[in-house]
């Protein structure tokens, strides 16, 4: 009763005081008391084992199945991840570019990530977001920047996932002189020009080439266009003609007796990838949801490192 009694008196002391009012159920104060002095949970984090990045051969992208457009849905310890591998193209209505829609809807992720893009240059860069924007409306448009478009339009954060020049210098390094980084790099950017402009005006574009690509990637060769032709011929054992680049083949496939155009391509797609693995852990840690656009190739040299740090994928499909 004397305690009762003092306890009264103390909360009318109190009132009349305007002090805070002690609590006195003491077992749920001890409770709530002990929950604020609890440490926080560890945060999620995310390692991607690079050690388990190995060159692919042909055989290994037959046996994966992974051609065309498909993704793979990732899940582990309430994060997603969802990688697209698409086949390039910048028709509209591409299997590939209707697929990456689909997903953006069906999926709502919280950050996307293109290829083509250097990762330095932020998120939803404005300058590619301008481009992209016009190849759009003029009805023609790789998928990355297809990608980015429709991430805009959705109020969804964009950014590259490739590593700064400086990595593929590296890498082209480890089997040769600047002038070999410099005559692989511009059979490699040839391939484009093939693809979407022909090759009718094949030496003038390797004039302007050659300096800009010397200058990004910061080769210490005087290689000219005579010079150039006169490496190709020594490494493909075939004059240079737009018919011979057939010789140069710059897929990162391995093999039993690889190419050095071969060699060149999967030292720099080993770059690539770990870069991008890198970014993915590294997203996977801030965002619930995370989306990747990258060619389908990527998709297969990824797989064993994706499956070993988020466990295999829940779902494989061409269709969301």
């Amino acid at each position: 009763m004397k305690r009762l009694l003092s306890a009264a008196a103390l909360i009318v002391v109190t009132l009349w005081s305007g002090w805070p009012i002690p609590c006195l159920a003491a077992p749920a104060c001890l409770q709530e008391n002990a929950e604020k002095a609890a440490p926080d949970p560890p945060p999620i984090s995310f390692v991607a084992d690079l050690a388990l990045l190995q060159p692919k051969t042909r055989e290994d992208h037959e046996k994966a199945d992974l051609r065309g457009a498909c993704f793979a849905h990732y899940q582990s310890q309430g994060r997603e991840l969802v990688f697209i591998g698409t086949q390039h193209g910048t028709r509209l209505d591409s299997p590939s570019h209707q697929l990456i829609e689909q997903v953006i809807d069906g999926f709502q992720p919280d950050c996307i990530v293109i290829e083509g893009s250097e990762t330095r240059m932020g998120r939803s860069h404005p300058g590619l977001l301008r481009d992209a924007r016009r190849m759009v409306s003029r009805g023609s448009c790789p998928e990355p920047l297809f990608t980015a478009a429709l991430a805009a339009e959705r109020k969804i954060e964009f950014v590259g996932g490739e590593p700064p020049p400086k990595a593929t210098t590296e890498a082209l390094r480890k089997l040769g002189t600047d002038r070999d980084a410099l005559g692989w790099l511009l059979v490699r950017q040839l391939g484009q020009v093939r693809r979407e402009e022909g090759l009718e005006r094949l030496d003038a574009r390797l004039q302007e080439m050659l300096p800009r690509l010397k200058r990004r990637f910061q080769l210490d060769t005087d290689m000219s266009l005579t010079d150039f032709k006169a490496w190709f011929h020594q490494r493909a054992g075939h004059p240079f003609s737009a018919k011979n680049l057939r010789f140069a083949r710059t897929a990162p496939l391995d093999g039993p007796t690889p190419t050095f155009f071969e060699k060149a391509a999967i030292e720099v797609m080993l770059a690539r990838e770990r870069h991008l693995l890198s970014l993915q852990a590294e997203l996977l840690t801030r965002h619930r949801r995370v989306m990747v656009v990258y060619g389908n190739g990527h998709l297969v040299y990824e797989t064993p490192v994706l499956a070993a740090m988020l466990g295999k994928p829940t779902r494989i499909d061409r269709r969301w």
